[in-house]
């Protein structure tokens, strides 16, 4: 993705993260699509309604006694309530939602940290969707995802004196003598 596929959000902490712009089009079609189904299953429930319910209301239900009804009535509030709290649990441990509101973003190194537990992540990432650790060296935070493979570097950190860039990488395995 390019950098115009993303809007900037600024958190109130000043960190700032870029979301994914195709996201809001796609929380309209699911807002649309909600409310176009909402729409059919309403109409289906008025008709099931005129054709099931008014018969059992004017026939039926006049038959039965006071202590039936409310044990009916007893019974399906139950299983309302039992549906309720089966969705709801369903939903908290299949979501994979992840608000980028609870990570805080280092402006100096570029490194996430999440607000509660204080661990660090990888912003680039986050920005995906995709909660990766970092591990963190004397020379920087490193992420690792395999496919992200990020490199923040320590500000602070600065090489030892007589180290040279070439001193400092792992000597090769392959030679030629």
């Amino acid at each position: 993705m390019l950098v115009q596929d993303y809007e900037k959000r600024i958190v109130k902490g000043g960190s700032t993260f870029m979301i994914p712009v195709q996201g809001k089009t796609r929380i309209i079609f699911l807002i649309l699509s909600a409310g176009a189904v909402g729409g059919v299953v309403g109409h289906l429930l008025s008709i099931v309604y005129t054709t099931v319910a008014i018969p059992f209301v004017q026939k039926i239900l006049p038959a039965m006694s006071q202590e039936s009804l409310l044990a009916i009535n007893i019974t399906l509030i139950v299983l309302l309530v039992v549906a309720i709290i089966a969705v709801y649990v369903y939903w908290k441990k299949s979501r994979t939602y992840i608000d980028l509101f609870d990570y805080s973003r280092d402006p100096l190194v570029g490194v996430s940290r999440h607000k509660a537990t204080g661990e660090y992540f990888c912003t680039s990432c986050l920005i995906h969707r995709i909660v990766s650790p970092v591990r963190q060296d004397e020379t920087g935070w490193y992420c690792l995802r395999k496919g992200c493979e990020q490199k923040y570097p320590n500000p602070k950190y600065k090489p030892p004196k007589g180290v040279t860039k070439a001193k400092r990488q792992a000597p090769s395995t392959f030679s030629l003598h």
